[in-house]
């Protein structure tokens, strides 16, 4: 129990995670997210193989951690440090949403209203010149960088 405490201490769940998935590697010769890596890059020009589960399977974003928000005036979500905008958001100024945050994506949100789905929002901060989003922040980049 005490190595739990200290271990807490040490490493944020990811780092943790990381290690383990080396150790994974090392001793046995698999690491699953060494693994996923790889078939990313071998399968990368599948359309299928690349699109989030909860896209393409609504009734999995209902096993993703839900996160209460507020729209703001310009319609936009703010969790995070992230500020997730869609044009239907826009209409419903002030008003209490549901965040679900895919776990494939961190641009990508669903926003809920009443418990039914409003839109798939995007955040703004992930945005590139050319209309795409990134994955996910970039290395080294803080959530607390204002």
């Amino acid at each position: 129990m005490a190595w739990q405490q200290v271990q807490a201490a040490l490493y944020t769940p990811q780092q943790l995670a990381l290690t383990f998935d080396t150790y994974l590697s090392t001793q046995h010769g698999y690491g699953p997210r060494r693994e996923a890596k790889q078939r990313r890059r071998a399968y990368a020009g599948l359309i299928g193989y690349n699109r989030d589960p909860a896209w393409q399977m609504p009734a999995l974003r209902l096993l993703l951690p839900a996160y209460q928000a507020v729209t703001d005036a310009h319609g936009q979500v703010e969790h995070d440090g992230l500020h997730y905008a869609d044009d239907l958001l826009a209409l419903f100024p002030n008003t209490p949403v549901t965040l679900r945050l895919s776990l494939y994506s961190e641009s990508t949100a669903w926003v809920y209203l009443d418990g039914e789905i409003l839109c798939e929002a995007k955040a703004q901060e992930l945005r590139r010149r050319d209309g795409t989003y990134r994955d996910r922040r970039p290395a080294g980049s803080s959530r607390l960088a204002e």
